[in-house]
């Protein structure tokens, strides 16, 4: 907009409504708020609204800090203390000591997390203000479609806020690890399984496909991959091609489907008659086109894809550093979960502004050193803010889950003080 003024004219406006108010900076407000109607001295935008949060993240600044910091006088006076700051934190700094009330308030009710998960950012970051709405998903315990089989899935399905260690990684840099990359994979086909996502169908239909390719030629190698292996037990039918009408309709239109989509065939392929072919044709193409499938099997891309836009709509994996992003996405391949292709795994910039009802994150460092390439808090109205951390965790609906190295974590008073609030994983089940 700050391109393009003359649209403000064509409008009146009693008031402008700011989002993300921490995050821009005051030379991309200041010309549309200073703003003068033509030929008057009337704002366009007589009042403005800023919304905002100023222990998250701020705007990105290319600049180094001794470059942004403000040595003006005449700046500091009108409490500008640094170029990076944007105009909310400044005019939220000025209120908060002008001793006048009603500039500005805060927003106390928040419906995206779970009190578990917000109990440790509210107490540490926001004066313990914060009170859940509360919506469905604030309420409750943990819900799965499935049962855990094993002691990682029994903790994923209970745990609000949970913490799974790993071991030091011994490569230098700091900036990825392999064998935490690996735990990340494991706790993502976790959710997927307890969702029901993993193994999805097609992932099943390959492995039908694979054990039916011994069947006779009768029932033909296109019937094996695209057969109904769960009607025919149920059913009692032999799956021969050339039984009766009655019990064969069904299966001859799935098996004329299969192989015209999958082989583009036009004849006959098994069907009894010329009828039959033409029936077995007419019965299924709208499910088939609306579904995405090649027969009954449920064996399809579309389905996979169905399941894995789910995953991604659901799981979320925040990382601090990019390399190991490509370390967590081969440990899912390695897996075999093609489930997961589509999940976000990215910084915790990336994330600032979306959600997750399950967010995993990965820490990568084991030096101490490397603490300060993770979190570097600030001092705001007195008190110490990881803004990063404050985002990743406020990004969660339903369950938060951090995985790293917790000697080196705990160098930091926040992370040790999250460490301790968590529960912390042991394979052998005595979860604290």
């Amino acid at each position: 907009m700050s391109s393009r003024t003359d649209l403000l004219h064509c409008k009146r406006f009693a008031v402008a409504m700011i989002d993300e108010a921490s995050q821009v900076l005051e030379p991309m407000l200041l010309t549309l708020l200073s703003l003068r109607r033509e030929g008057t001295s009337s704002p366009v935008l007589p009042k403005f609204v800023m919304i905002g949060d100023h222990k998250q993240l701020p705007a990105v600044v290319m600049q180094r800090a001794e470059q942004s910091r403000v040595s003006s006088r005449a700046l500091l006076d009108i409490g500008l203390l640094d170029l990076g700051d944007s105009l909310f934190a400044r005019l939220h700094r000025l209120a908060g000591g002008s001793g006048i009330s009603g500039i500005v308030d805060l927003m106390e009710r928040q419906g995206r997390m779970h009190p578990d998960i917000c109990r440790f950012v509210n107490h540490r970051f926001y004066g313990g203000r914060l009170r859940a709405v509360p919506l469905p998903h604030q309420s409750g315990p943990l819900q799965f479609p499935r049962s855990a089989a094993t002691p990682l899935q029994q903790f994923v399905a209970h745990v609000r806020l949970g913490f799974l260690p790993v071991a030091a990684d011994g490569a230098p840099g700091g900036k990825s690890h392999p064998a935490e990359a690996e735990l990340v994979a494991e706790i993502v086909e976790a959710l997927a399984r307890l969702m029901g996502l993993w193994p999805c169908a097609a992932a099943e239909g390959e492995a039908v496909a694979d054990r039916e390719s011994g069947t006779s030629d009768a029932q033909g190698a296109d019937e094996a991959a695209a057969d109904l292996p769960a009607k025919r037990v149920a059913n009692g039918e032999s799956g021969e091609s050339g039984t009766s009408d009655a019990q064969g309709a069904d299966e001859a239109a799935a098996d004329l489907l299969a192989k015209r989509v999958a082989n583009g065939e036009s004849g006959e392929s098994g069907a009894s008659d010329a009828q039959g072919a033409d029936q077995a044709a007419a019965d299924l193409p709208a499910k088939a086109v609306a579904n995405g499938e090649s027969g009954e099997s449920g064996t399809s891309d579309a389905q996979g894809a169905d399941e894995a836009e789910v995953l991604a709509k659901r799981v979320g994996i925040i990382v601090p550093f990019r390399a190991q992003i490509a370390q967590i996405r081969g440990a899912l391949h390695r897996r075999g979960l093609t489930v997961a292709r589509g999940l976000t795994i990215d910084t915790v910039e990336c994330y600032q502004g979306s959600q997750r009802d399950h967010i995993v994150m990965s820490t990568c460092i084991s030096r101490p050193y490397a603490m300060g390439m993770l979190s570097a808090p600030v001092a705001v109205e007195g008190t110490m803010v990881d803004r990063k951390l404050n985002v990743a965790v406020t990004r969660a609906r339903k369950q938060f889950l951090l995985v790293g190295h917790p000697q080196t974590l705990c160098c930091s008073p926040l992370y040790a003080a999250l460490i301790r609030e968590s529960q912390t994983y042991s394979p052998q089940g005595d979860d604290r």
